[in-house]
This record gives structure tokens, C-alpha cells and sequence, in this order.
């Protein structure tokens, strides 16, 4: 018994005077860097620096993060790669309003990987079968790759 409780109290311990940690969920910021959690069994993140990025360790990462059963890891990133193929999927219009669509799109992307809020909110509108609910999907799986689906829209009653 009284191993019992020495274990408990260096547990204790531990836990109540040990260092502390603010915890995030995928993407954090440290000292004007910012930290995407890819969510693998390696446990890497990805950090961004005003010089570049690269992978390195969570154990490595000034930051830590938090994991729910239903987050999915991000692909690796590539050099050299571009959005433009995004643009040609997502269906957003090749008309001037087309052009505002996909600038706002593409800064709401920017937006969501930066470690601090408050987020803006990216609405679609059309009619039904114009592909919203596909464009969301494609966009979340891009920034938090997740099992969970989609939100439906809250129905007023």
C-alpha cells in the first residue's frame, strides 16, 4: 500500500508542478512561426518560418498539440507545388466573377492556417446539385482532413 501512494504522490507531482503547456488542435503559432500538427503516426509537425518549412518532430515543435479519433493526417507537402489545379476542381466561375470567387477563396485557405483567430466564415450559395456541399468538403479535407462530416445548416423551427 504504501508503494501505492508514493507512486501516486511522484504522480502528483508531476502533474500539478510540472511545467505547463497551452494545447492546440492542427495548427499553432510560437514566436512568429507557425505549426501544422499532420496528424500521423510519427507524430511530425510542419513548420512554417518567414524563410520556408520543413517537418520535424512533435517532440521538436515549441508547441503541443491535441488529437481526436477523428482527425486524418495531411499529405506531406511538396516544393515547388501550386493552387492552380484547386482552382480548375472547385468549379468557381471563368467570368470576373469567377476571378472574385477564387480570391476569396483563396485568402479564406491562407486565414484558416494561421494560428490565431477570429476565423472568417466561407458561405456558398446556388442551387441544389451546384456542388457547395462537394467545394466544402474539398476544402476542409485540404486544412483538417477529418471522418466527421459536414455540418448541416441549422434548421430554424
Amino acid at each position: 500500500m504504501g508503494g501505492c501512494i508514493a507512486g501516486y504522490a511522484r504522480q502528483s507531482h508531476g502533474r500539478h508542478d510540472g511545467p505547463e503547456f497551452e494545447v492546440y488542435r492542427r495548427i499553432a503559432g510560437c514566436e512568429g512561426n507557425v505549426y501544422v500538427d499532420v496528424c500521423d503516426t510519427e507524430r511530425r509537425v510542419i513548420e512554417v518560418t518567414a524563410e520556408g518549412w520543413s517537418i520535424i518532430t512533435s517532440i521538436e515543435a515549441p508547441v503541443r498539440f491535441e488529437r481526436k479519433a477523428h482527425m486524418l493526417a495531411l499529405p506531406d507537402p511538396k516544393e515547388g507545388g501550386s493552387v492552380e489545379p484547386l482552382r480548375e476542381l472547385l468549379h468557381l466561375g471563368d467570368d470576373e466573377e469567377g476571378e472574385r470567387n477564387w480570391r476569396l477563396v483563396s485568402a479564406w485557405l491562407v486565414h484558416a492556417l494561421t494560428p490565431n483567430g477570429p476565423y472568417s466564415v466561407l458561405t456558398f450559395l446556388g442551387n441544389q446539385g451546384s456542388g457547395k456541399s462537394v467545394t466544402q468538403r474539398y476544402l476542409r479535407n485540404l486544412i483538417d482532413p477529418n471522418t466527421a462530416p459536414l455540418r448541416r445548416k441549422l434548421q430554424v423551427t
